[in-house]
């Protein structure tokens, strides 16, 4: 992990620059204060969004970071981290990376959301005040619900897979790389959980395998025999975009590849090499072997944010769909997948509901209206084969924009965009969490929003500061 520290010290260098440009040096905020105007839930989309709104309100507030994890592993770049192209120091950051030098923060976890009191407890009994709270806690990986799944998962050579690196794995150890080329005969599953969970569309890498595993049959390397079928927990592969289901269920259909919808796995027994699924509709259990088995990671709800109240029924944050605000408490704010959005789940979703939260934020803490309003814009990279893919891009309503599903059906278009995505694009992320890009849509400016005509005054502005209009009378 030396490369994370060098990048702390990098960021800290870059942000001491651009903080001590108007001269005297600027104090940290203490991080043993009573309350803070603003607590972060949070360090992934969360400590890049405090960054952002800490740089775009010049300091003014005081603000305080808590996350539960150490580190954060970069979903976005996980189909070519599995493919090695993306070593694993760029796949996995420390989650400071993200948090300012300016920021206090704490690795400890959130207890109890007090949100009638403006407080939170963390988990070693610390109680936090605060003005604003924004939680982008994400969703929590629920590694008990399938039995004996992370047993197996662990295990150094058991064929089960996931698309996530247990914590116990050493920096040596590349169990995920070996989905593929370990499969050669027998049964090969792709599991899906029910939903919500985290990775729909990002992880999934089953045109991957399939295009390999076709040419491996024919080569001798894998069992003409050998089967693959996908379990799929729920009816559709993308919830809110019609367009980008009906995609992915016509190229399987041409591909051959078995589906069996409505199937979810509930047990994993690693000596027998034996999995257990139930069909949700009928409640029936079947079990089969299995030679080699892929499940994207389940997830739960975030208990401290049931238990306050501040989530629907599916668990999820209930938030206003375009100015992301609490529905009952108004000041809260939601980002990320933990919020109850009618759009698909993915790392861009978040980024792009960043700009939205810090000005609302700001504005919400200064007593102005919110004038910013997220579209449900996602956007998530769909592997179609070994070295080529296409984007899945959509707003709300699963309207999709210039870049959905171009260039689909392969070709050098497609190929170009899998090799810059697979040689680029984890160096990009990496400078989004040190500050340095703020990403789209205009990457070295942050972006604006139009100020409602009742605020405007006509006195503001560069130009009527130093020429100020003459009166109309």
């Amino acid at each position: 992990m030396i490369h994370c520290l060098k990048n702390i010290k990098k960021i800290n260098i870059h942000n001491q620059i651009v903080y001590n440009l108007g001269g005297s040096k600027r104090q940290p905020t203490p991080k043993d204060l009573d309350s803070y105007d603003v607590v972060w839930v949070g360090s992934n989309l969360g400590g890049i969004c405090s960054s952002h709104t800490d740089k775009a309100a010049h300091g003014k507030f005081k603000m305080f970071v808590c996350f539960d994890s150490p580190v954060n592993q970069i979903y976005p770049v996980r189909m070519v981290y599995e493919q090695q192209h993306v070593k694993k120091s760029d796949y996995v950051q420390f989650s400071k990376l993200a948090i300012n030098q300016f920021t206090p923060s704490e690795l400890s976890s959130v207890k109890q959301i007090l949100p009638d009191e403006n407080a939170i407890i963390l988990q070693n009994g610390r109680r936090i005040g605060y003005n604003h709270l924004v939680l982008a806690t994400g969703m929590r990986h629920d590694t008990q619900q399938i039995k004996g799944f992370w047993d197996a998962l662990e295990h150094p050579t058991h064929p089960v897979y996931s698309n996530r690196d247990p914590e116990s794995w050493r920096a040596n150890n590349h169990k995920y790389s070996k989905y593929v080329t370990n499969y050669k005969h027998g049964n090969g599953f792709f599991c899906i959980p029910q939903y919500p969970y985290a990775g729909e569309v990002e992880c999934f890498n089953f045109f991957i395998s399939d295009e390999i595993w076709k040419w491996a049959s024919c080569n001798g390397a894998l069992s003409p025999k050998h089967n693959f079928t996908i379990m799929n927990a729920n009816e559709k592969f993308v919830h809110y975009c019609d367009s980008a289901d009906d995609f992915i269920k016509s190229e399987l259909q041409k591909k051959g590849v078995n589906v069996e919808y409505n199937q979810k796995l509930v047990e994993i027994s690693k000596d027998n090499q034996m999995a257990t699924f139930q069909n949700l509709k009928t409640g029936e259990t079947t079990v089969r072997e299995y030679q080699n088995l892929y499940s994207i990671m389940p997830t739960k709800p975030n208990e401290p944010l049931v238990n306050a109240g501040l989530t629907n029924s599916n668990g999820l944050l209930d938030v206003n769909h375009e100015t992301l605000q609490h529905n009952k408490y108004k000041n809260i704010f939601g980002l990320g997948d933990c919020c109850d959005l009618p759009t698909t789940k993915t790392f861009w979703a978040g980024w792009y509901q960043i700009a939205v939260v810090r000005n609302n934020l700001i504005r919400s803490l200064q007593g102005q209206s919110l004038n910013a309003h997220y579209d449900g814009f996602s956007k998530v990279p769909l592997f179609t084969g070994n070295s080529s893919l296409t984007y899945i891009a959509h707003y709300y309503g699963g309207v999709g924009n210039w870049q959905h599903l171009a260039h689909k059906n392969g070709g050098p278009i497609a190929s170009r965009r899998y090799s810059y995505w697979a040689n680029k694009q984890a160096s990009k992320f990496l400078n989004y969490y040190l500050g340095q890009d703020y990403g789209p849509p205009y990457h070295k400016f942050m972006k604006k929003f139009p100020v409602p005509a009742e605020e405007k005054d006509s006195s503001e502005g560069l130009l009527n500061k130093y020429f100020p209009l003459k009166s109309s009378h």
